[in-house]
Order: C-alpha cells, then sequence, then structure tokens
C-alpha cells in the first residue's frame, strides 16, 4: 500500500517537514510504502516546506525586518529560476516581540529588498507568500524598495508604518526599477480579502496584528486616501486578494502581479494532483480543522481532488470543530482525527516536544489501521 502524507504546519507549534516525517516513520515501520509532500498555502511554512519537497535551494539575505532593523532572512530559489519570498520570513509577525507589534510603526520594506537580491541572484520570476504579516502599510515599503518614489508635502521619503499614510502626498510608481521591467510577479495567498470596507486589510486583520479599534479608523481612512492619490492602487483596491498581509496585496497587484490561491498553486507546484493519482491513500490536516480549512486551504484542496478520483482521505489536527465534520466529509474526508491522547492545555499540546509526541501516537494509530488485515 502507497500512502502519501501531505500535511500542513501545526502553526506556531511544528513545522509540515517535521509532521511528515514522523508521519512517514511510522508508516514505514508498518511496511507501508510513503510518498512525502511537505505543504503550505502562502503563509509560514511555505519556504521550508518548498525546499523540502522541490530541493529548492535555500538563498540568504539581509535585508529590513518589520520593526526597520537589519535581520537575516531567506528565500527559495526553484531550478526554473522562479523566487518564492515567505513575507512571515522578514515582516512576519511571530518574528516581532509581542510587546513591539504594531502596524503603526511596521514595514513591508525587506520585502522590496529581498526582490532586488533575488534579482541580483538571476530570479527570472518573483513569487511572493502573502501570508502572516505583522503590517499594515499597504506595501508601501516594498514599494519604496523597489524605487516607487512615496513622499509627504516637502517631497521626503514616507516613514515606516502605517502612521505615516497621512503623510503621504506623492506615489509615482515611473520611478520603480528597472530591473523589475519584464520579470513576471506572482502572489500567492488564502486570503481574498479587499483592500478597504469592513471585510478589509485593516478591520479583519488589524486587530490581530495590535491596532485598536480607534487605530482602525484612522487607518482605514488613510488607506483610503492612499488609493485616491494613484489610480493604479484605485484600480486594484476591489479586487480579491487586495487586502492580504495589510494591503501589501494590492501594492503587489499595481506592479503588474498576478494573484493565486496558495492551496492551488501548491498543489501545480508540487504536482500533488499526479501524486495522488498514484497512491491508494493520503494523510493531510493542519493545527485546526475549521471553517478556514474550508475555505480553500491546502488539506480541503486535496481532499476534493482525491474524491474525484476516489481516493481515501485521512485528516488530522490539532483539533477539529466538530459541528463541520459532515461539511469535511462531504468534501473528501473520510476520518477526521485530533492528534491529542487525552486532556491537554494549548499551553502543553503546542510545545515541540508535546506535539511531536501527539503525531507519533495518532500516526501509530493511523498505521495500525491501514495494515489491519483484510477479510
Amino acid at each position: 500500500m502507497k500512502i502519501l502524507t501531505a500535511v500542513d504546519s501545526f502553526k506556531g507549534s511544528i513545522s509540515s517537514s517535521e509532521i511528515n516525517n514522523i508521519v512517514a516513520k511510522e508508516l514505514k515501520l508498518k511496511g507501508l510504502e510513503v510518498i512525502q509532500k511537505p505543504l503550505a498555502d502562502g503563509g509560514e511554512g511555505t519556504i521550508d516546506a518548498l525546499i523540502d519537497s522541490t530541493n529548492a535551494n535555500k538563498i540568504e539575505c539581509t535585508v529590513t525586518g518589520g520593526l526597520g532593523e537589519k535581520i537575516k532572512s531567506y528565500y527559495a530559489m526553484m531550478h526554473n529560476g522562479t523566487a518564492v519570498i515567505e513575507i512571515a520570513q522578514i515582516c512576519g509577525l511571530p518574528m516581532l516581540p509581542s510587546d513591539k507589534r504594531s502596524p503603526l510603526y511596521t514595514t513591508t520594506y525587506g520585502v522590496g529588498e529581498a526582490i532586488i537580491h533575488a534579482l541580483h541572484k538571476g530570479a527570472k520570476h518573483i513569487v511572493i507568500a502573502l501570508g502572516g504579516s505583522a503590517t499594515n502599510d499597504v506595501g508601501i515599503g516594498m514599494l519604496q524598495a523597489l524605487g516607487v518614489t512615496v513622499s509627504d508635502a516637502l517631497h521626503q521619503p514616507a516613514s515606516f508604518g502605517a502612521s505615516s499614510l497621512e503623510n503621504i502626498t506623492h506615489i509615482d510608481f515611473s520611478t520603480r526599477s528597472p530591473e523589475l521591467k519584464n520579470i513576471p510577479i506572482s502572489v500567492i495567498t488564502d486570503v481574498q480579502n479587499l483592500l478597504c470596507g469592513e471585510e478589509g486589510a485593516t478591520f479583519v486583520f488589524g486587530p490581530q496584528k495590535g491596532l485598536s479599534p480607534d487605530d482602525c479608523i484612522k487607518v482605514e481612512k488613510q488607506v483610503q486616501r492612499l488609493c485616491s492619490l494613484t489610480p493604479l492602487l484605485q484600480k486594484y483596491k476591489n479586487t480579491p486578494g487586495a487586502g492580504a498581509a495589510g494591503g501589501l496585496g494590492v501594492a503587489c497587484l499595481a506592479l503588474g502581479a498576478k494573484i493565486y490561491e496558495g492551496a492551488e498553486w501548491f498543489m501545480k507546484t508540487l504536482q500533488l494532483k499526479e501524486t495522488i493519482q498514484q497512491v491508494d491513500a493520503i494523510i493531510t490536516g493542519e493545527g485546526k480543522l475549521d471553517s478556514q480549512t474550508l475555505s480553500g486551504k491546502a488539506p480541503i484542496s486535496i481532499a476534493r481532488y482525491a474524491k474525484s478520483i476516489d481516493k481515501p482521505v485521512i485528516a488530522i489536527a490539532g483539533s477539529i470543530d466538530i459541528q463541520l465534520l459532515s461539511a469535511f466529509y462531504e468534501s473528501g474526508i473520510k476520518i477526521c482525527l485530533s492528534v491529542l491522547p487525552g486532556i491537554q492545555t494549548l499551553e502543553q499540546a503546542i510545545t515541540l516536544s508535546q506535539s511531536q509526541q501527539n503525531i507519533t501516537y495518532i500516526s501509530q494509530q493511523i498505521a495500525t489501521f491501514l495494515t489491519w488485515p483484510k477479510e
């Protein structure tokens, strides 16, 4: 029996590669053949999953972090010349101390620096994974790093963070770096929010990143004003995904980027459909199986395709919204299993050592079930 393991990371706990290694080890001990595909959907862990799944090269770089300091980061360079930049590795929320998390001051400048670095390394295509940002600067920092002129009434460059948006009076895309010419840019995200409005970047994601209700009202006003300064931002502000990463999505679209759902992009890049056709069963999952899973995240995309060719899917997770079990089953998941063997606090469950034990436990149960004598 041949099994595909393609489990996404348990965010803040254990990486996709680590999970799939544990599952594969236990399955192999029972004599099962295993194909591993570490998984992501554009958020935290995207680069590591790509490197582990495709043998892409890890390219280290020094860029500006979310708080304006210089940091060590990296991106993936695939063998076809595609550079995949994960913003969570540059201006991601988990990279900042909890008392420093405020989109009023965080910047995407380092994303632009990483793009330039990749171009100098010979990249022929730039892919930006937009999940997990600590920013709400509408991508202004990234645009500045790429040569776009963003200035105030005194013709001074805009400062970092959403707090500086109110001072911006001029945006000129014609000054962008000539290195961007003829370089295709793609954006992958599992977020479909527009830039503005109650379901836009600021009101939906701002509070998670540290904005107060009053901050959200002020920043939203400035984001809308900013769009009126240039036809390019105005043109794309209502495009699904424009609100991803605190509006970084709309800045990428203004540069000519095409936007893709992270799960579907990964399915294609990792050739998951072809692999699913070759196996007898699939094990997938993520930290929490809930309504967001059903919105098109990687595990459900796998399940839907597997269902179309009658391949069984087992999903594992730290927690499961049991009210949605019927929806999971309808999507192609045959069994939903929690990795928790007993009562644990959240703090206990998300530690690396406990996560490893929990995933080992459930993997042993799955391996035993899959090798149970058939009559």
